[in-house]
């Protein structure tokens, strides 16, 4: 089961079945076998040409990880000198009781390093401080991003106790790849976590990540990367070109990634581990993971390429033909994505599912891009709350076995039929005949 985020005492749900909101209307509400209707919506969505997951940090926190609250909470707690600095810089507002985006506050305190050294050079007390602020924030990012030490030193394997924490992702890659027909896309991860989750479970499972980069001892960025895969040369006809691997768009980087020169690369996790563990425990203090902030100059500078790929293959992907698009463990913080995402309903083709535990209260949507989303009122959307019932867990099991399909794409499709005549406005004895 997911780890529980960070106490949210406006969180009360204590129904065992999970809210579900299409077009703006919430359907099939207090029915007990509404979580089997959310199956066969799934499965139908499954059959579309296109498919794709998109993971935020909420989706990491079983196998270790941990939530944007719970990280902000931690800072809190464990560094109240780089607290008291940033309200000293004014990079967070102290009467504002929500919780920053640690990434944007990171991504300032970046822009507050290279302005003091500009300014006043690398000997200047106020540029040593930020830069030792910039370190606290980094390190407790990447220790948040390690989920387990295991998963590093050890070679993957499914009976392992610390790998089991990898069931759900293995669970989900397993039933999405199980789930393409011959001939279809692979399908695709977004995620904006640092951590290794996809690729250990992928690993566990023998399934080939296309992650953009190249080589075999020296991997470095190729985009063109994303527009290969694998075919089965024993297959004839369709068969041949089955989904053999998945695509997987790591959008603010990843701990395996380290700029070298004009070049960056991806290493092996037994290889980084050495330079990432000093790191995550205080003996060192040179961040040796490639996390990208965007608003930065180091962006400009150095990622700024492979972060802007990154996006344009995300933007790509939503304005496909027959896309679906599944949302799990993001809280909606980050307005670049914000803006795909709302943009790329314009598809008309795209159907977005966001798997969201904030939604406790179908009346009440629990942030600014959610309320917008529901207000567009369109079947494009669907929307999945109820506190647990919309962990990533939850999603990993909700996927529609293989084997079963066929028979339940064939109720989704009286489902969908049947939804359609619920959520239909009712006419009214004054509406027009």
């Amino acid at each position: 089961m997911d780890a529980k985020p960070a106490p949210n005492p406006t969180q009360q749900f204590d129904s065992e079945f999970p809210i579900i909101i299409r077009g703006g209307a919430e359907i099939d509400a207090g029915r007990d076998d509404t979580r089997a209707d959310l199956s066969a919506l799934l499965a139908l969505g499954l059959r579309l040409e296109n498919v794709g997951i998109f993971l935020g940090a909420g989706a990491s926190c079983g196998a270790g990880g941990k939530t944007m609250r719970q990280l902000w909470s931690e800072l809190e707690s464990s560094c109240p000198a780089t607290i008291e600095w940033l309200a000293k810089e004014d990079l967070i507002d102290v009467l504002d009781n929500t919780t920053p985006n640690i990434e944007v506050i990171a991504s300032k305190v970046d822009l507050t390093v290279d302005a003091y050294r500009q300014a006043w050079g690398e000997t200047d007390d106020d540029y040593l401080a930020a830069l030792t602020h910039r370190t606290e924030i980094q390190r407790l990012v990447t220790r948040a991003a390690l989920l387990d030490d295991r998963f590093w030193t050890t070679r993957p394997d499914i009976n392992d106790s610390a790998f089991k924490k990898l069931r759900h992702h293995s669970l989900l890659l397993s039933r999405l790849l199980g789930s393409r027909q011959p001939g279809q896309n692979s399908p695709w991860i977004f995620t904006t976590n640092y951590d290794l989750a996809i690729e250990w479970a992928a690993e566990l499972l023998g399934i080939h990540v296309v992650s953009g980069f190249s080589g075999m001892h020296y991997r470095h960025f190729e985009p063109t990367c994303f527009d290969l895969g694998l075919m089965n040369l024993q297959g004839r006809g369709e068969a041949r070109f089955g989904a053999y691997n998945l695509f997987l768009a790591k959008l603010h980087g990843s701990l395996s990634w380290l700029q070298r020169g004009d070049d960056l690369i991806e290493r092996p996790a037994r290889e980084a581990w050495s330079e990432i563990n000093d790191f995550a425990n205080g003996s060192s203090e040179s961040c040796p993971a490639t996390i990208i902030l965007p608003n930065t100059a180091k962006y400009v500078d150095t990622t700024g390429f492979v972060y802007g790929e990154m996006l344009r293959r995300f933007s790509e992907f939503l304005s496909r033909r027959s896309t679906l698009l599944i949302v799990s463990g993001y809280g909606f913080g980050d307005e670049h994505i914000n803006r795909l995402l709302l943009s790329g309903l314009r598809n008309p083709t795209l159907q977005l599912i966001v798997y969201l535990p904030e939604l406790v209260d179908p009346s009440q949507m629990p942030n600014r891009v959610v309320s917008q989303l529901n207000e567009l009122k369109t079947k494009q959307v669907i929307l999945v709350g109820g506190a647990e019932n919309a962990w990533f867990s939850k999603l990993a099991n909700d996927l529609p076995d293989p084997g079963y399909l066929d028979a339940t794409a064939e109720e989704a499709r009286k489902l969908a039929q049947a939804i359609a005549s619920l959520t239909k406005t009712p006419q009214t004895d004054d509406a027009p005949k």
